[in-house]
């Protein structure tokens, strides 16, 4: 049996050999016709024989299109459509592919040179592209490749292996063909009418819009990841996304990469004196606070905040409400578990996490399949990428409202001025007030007809766990002697300091000597999580009173 293994073995690696042979000879050929004085593979040998190899197939729809200045390989089955002079054909290119030596450098530097040495599938920008051709990202990735390969080659002083054509600038273009390309990419949508239903889509009613989308994922949840043991529902989890996106106006990698701890509730009504804080209205705002993303890469703190709208069927924080109430539910759909106040690494759970775990969250590929697929059957135009809908749609929604340029570019982070990066910082809720309905944005016109305070024992059987989370003794690290006190506060819609001086007084006495207990910021993330789920417990309550309504049809189709 150890001979017959032996045996296989060896046949493995002679079969292997003699295909590494084989390449390797081809590879060698062609080292020796390109002007290298050896066959040793190194990484720009390896990108311009992958270049030169997918850009002379004899069908040119399926070879890579670039072909950089200087690797002027000749493609069989093209003639130039431009018909140049046989002066001129003679003096393009020498027999190994390269630069001749009577062609000076200026033509180099000229974009019609540039599109004259390449294939027929890029040259020519006022023809279409082929059925087959690569699309424009896989495009600039080839270019950007080329590119950043001669610039190594210029600054590294260890290359001893340098191009013959490498004199002779031989990729220094990419961005001409990129624009080449993209107006071919031009010319093939205006010839077939691409994006034509779809260009002036948002000037209709970007809210109508968004409230279908989340009608469709309240009533159809999606089937998620499938398992052996479990069929995961989605939908309420790509409803608050959807919600998220558009009245936040963030990205997509912004939700994705949410924790629960990055969420908190604020009262972000306009700020009065101290003797005026029983006048005070109280208007939450849901936070989310991140510190990376793709215009803060120093890792700065950033506020987004939505706050509730007039419309119960496009609420961002009625959405937010009940997918955290099927988060944390026992009896979730979700194949992973549902976090336990207990166990304290649930701070580290994702908000849009996977099915499997909630330590890691969604992928990309599944938020944007679920996000085309509501699009394509609710038949809602796309202009540009399906995962920025929201965030256009959302911009168009705060301009409609009267919002300002200057304040639209701050709430959906596209501003990037010092004045509002470094000093205007904080939570700004006016663009979200005028989002959801109210006047002006200012906080002195928000009212809810639906906005009654349910009983306090009737709001406590919505996340249960909230009250004995701080309260026990025994647990030093999180226990609150106010902590009841606080989330009693919060449902009532007041001040969570309220009617706490007569006990500071008993407090102050036994604590005098004490040393003073300084929070983590992981508990001081936890409570302010907790804090939330307290604001949320009589929204709930609130809007599932409306969609009871037999009025309500979109909701209630009993």
């Amino acid at each position: 049996m150890q001979l017959v293994r032996e045996q296989r073995r060896e046949s493995i690696k002679m079969s292997t050999r003699a295909l590494y042979d084989r390449y390797q000879a081809v590879f060698s050929k062609w080292c020796t016709e390109a002007g290298y004085s050896d066959a040793n593979v190194i990484k720009e040998k390896v990108l311009r024989y992958w270049t030169c190899l997918t850009a002379s197939k004899e069908d040119p729809s399926k070879g890579i299109i670039i072909l950089p200045i200087g690797m002027r390989g000749k493609r069989k089955g093209i003639e130039d459509e431009r018909e140049r002079g046989d002066d001129n054909s003679d003096s393009d290119s020498d027999s190994d592919g390269h630069d001749s030596e009577d062609t000076d450098d200026d033509s180099d530097s000229d974009s019609d040179s540039v599109n004259d040495d390449l294939g027929e599938n890029v040259c020519h920008s006022d023809r279409g592209l082929p059925a087959n051709a690569p699309s424009l990202s896989t495009v600039k990735l080839h270019a950007s490749a080329i590119g950043e390969l001669c610039r190594q080659q210029r600054v590294d002083p260890d290359n001893k292996v340098m191009f013959r054509c490498l004199e002779r600038k031989p990729m220094d273009y990419p961005r001409d063909l990129i624009t080449s390309y993209e107006r071919r990419v031009a010319v093939t949508k205006r010839a077939t009418d691409t994006d034509q239903g779809s260009a002036n889509f948002v000037e209709e009613d970007p809210l109508e819009n968004v409230k279908m989308v989340m009608v469709h994922f309240w009533h159809h949840n999606i089937q998620g990841e499938q398992s052996k043991w479990t069929r995961v529902i989605t939908g309420l989890r790509h409803r608050a996304d959807a919600a998220l996106r558009f009245f936040m106006m963030c990205r997509s990698e912004t939700t994705r990469r949410m924790r629960l701890i990055d969420l908190f509730g604020q009262n972000v009504a306009s700020a009065v004196r101290k003797d005026q804080e029983q006048e005070r209205k109280f208007v939450l705002g849901v936070v989310l606070m991140t510190r990376q993303g793709k215009m803060n890469n120093n890792g700065k703190i950033r506020y987004n905040v939505v706050v509730r709208d007039t419309d119960v069927e496009a609420c961002p924080v009625g959405a937010l409400a009940f997918y955290l109430l099927e988060y944390w539910l026992p009896t979730s759909s979700s194949a992973a578990p549902p976090p336990r106040v207990e166990d304290h690494d649930w701070v580290n759970y994702h908000l849009l996490s996977k099915s499997t775990t909630r330590t890691s969250e969604i992928r990309y590929a599944t938020q944007y399949k679920q996000t085309r697929e509501v699009q394509d059957y609710l038949n809602i135009g796309v202009k540009g990428k399906a995962t920025h809908l929201s965030r256009r749609l959302g911009a168009f929604l705060a301009r409609l409202t009267g919002a300002t340029h200057e304040d639209i570019s701050k709430h959906g982070g596209w501003g990037t001025n010092r004045l509002i990066t470094h000093y205007l910082d904080g939570v700004d809720a006016s663009v979200a007030l005028q989002m959801a309905g109210f006047e002006n944005g200012r906080t002195e016109n928000f009212w809810l007809e639906r906005n009654v305070i349910p009983d306090l024992e009737l709001q406590r059987m919505v996340f249960p766990f909230i009250e004995r989370a701080c309260s026990n003794p025994e647990d030093k690290k999180h226990y609150d002697p106010f902590w009841i006190q606080t989330i009693d506060n919060i449902m009532l819609d007041r001040s969570i300091f309220y009617g706490r001086q007569e006990e500071n007084i008993k407090i102050k006495k036994i604590k005098k000597r004490a040393a003073r207990k300084v929070l983590s910021d992981e508990a001081i993330s936890r409570r302010r999580h907790l804090c939330l789920l307290a604001h949320l417990r009589k929204v709930i309550l609130q809007d599932a009173a409306v969609f009871l309504l037999a009025e309500n049809k979109s909701f209630n189709k009993n």
